[in-house]
């Protein structure tokens, strides 16, 4: 069933693109779903340093941004976090195998732009519910 209602409404997002349309409409679908609590960067480098400080249950990553890749972010964040947020890979380009590569280092999923704001609100749901501890 396509929902866009956020199963999991406490549950805290963090959304990273440097594409600033494609965070705004990010964050916005996703508070329009009912996540309260949806933080956005535009620059990769600000948010480990945001994590070290709040917890996040959710990450959406955009693989395709100048200064660090949405993998090498996430490589980043589980080798310097203990307690790091279910992450999505999000990019237009599949090519070499993205979803494969952004599995095989742990995240949990991938997301194609163009968005499908349904899909995307439920993988988050789903997700979340794997989890079970939001």
């Amino acid at each position: 069933m396509n929902t866009l209602t956020a199963h999991y409404p406490l549950a805290k997002i963090v959304v990273v693109d440097d594409n600033s349309t494609n965070l705004i409409l990010l964050t916005e679908v996703l508070k329009l779903a009912g996540f309260k609590s949806v933080v956005a960067f535009s620059h990769p480098a600000d948010v480990i340093p945001y994590l070290r400080l709040n917890k996040a249950d959710v990450l959406l990553v955009d693989q395709s941004m100048p200064d660090l890749s949405g993998l090498d972010l996430y490589l980043r964040i589980k080798i310097e976090l203990v307690d790091h947020p279910i992450s999505f890979l999000v990019t237009a380009h599949n090519s070499g195998g993205l979803a494969e590569r952004a599995k095989a280092i742990g995240m949990y999923g991938f997301i194609s732009k163009p968005f499908n704001i349904h899909r995307v609100v439920s993988e988050i749901n789903e997700a979340l519910t794997a989890r079970e501890d939001v």
